[in-house]
């Protein structure tokens, strides 16, 4: 280990950007957040049962039916604090149809952000294609959310909501 690096030693979430070497990158990319990873399913209570049943699940959020943009979820954290949102269609034009089809079911990283202009640039900027314009997002007490195809081609997903916090409660 070298001198000054016990600093940064398993710092996990803690670690500031400026401590992971982004300093160097576009402001917008710094001002982002791991809030959950999106997992899709091909309805809420089959996928509940498995999560349940397969990974150190300890607490939840309800069920979030959102119309405007065509998927229901639950939010999930794990024992070590991971937070994962299970996505399953709502409704005959739900955008997620195609990739339970495909069957990509590990779909998303998504990031909370203060302003999704600014972020939604810098991924613009770094290649990623927006799927749609900012939406509403039921889940998020109405903050938009936005979705950008990586060229890794995973989803990712923007939600300005600075400060938000998921409202869990122990999942039985």
């Amino acid at each position: 280990m070298l001198p000054g690096d016990q600093l940064f030693a398993g710092a996990g979430a803690q670690a500031r950007p400026d401590d992971l070497g982004v300093r160097d990158r576009d402001p917008g990319l710094k001002m982002l957040t791991l809030d959950h990873l999106g997992v899709v399913v091909s309805d809420i209570d089959t996928g509940s049962a498995h999560i349940l049943a397969t990974l150190p699940v300890v607490e939840c959020t309800d069920r979030f039916d959102d119309e405007t943009l065509g998927v229901s979820v639950k939010f999930y954290r794990d024992a070590g604090g991971l937070v994962f949102e299970l996505i399953a269609p709502f409704g005959d034009r739900s955008p997620v149809l195609k990739t339970l089809k495909q069957n990509h079911r590990l779909n998303q990283l998504a990031y909370i952000c203060p302003n999704i202009a600014e972020a939604g640039a810098a991924l613009r900027q770094a290649r990623a294609v927006p799927l749609g314009p900012p939406k509403p997002a039921l889940a998020f007490s109405g903050s938009p959310v936005q979705f950008f195809w990586s060229q890794l081609g995973f989803v990712i997903e923007l939600i300005e909501a600075p400060g938000h916090r998921h409202d869990f409660r122990p999942c039985r």
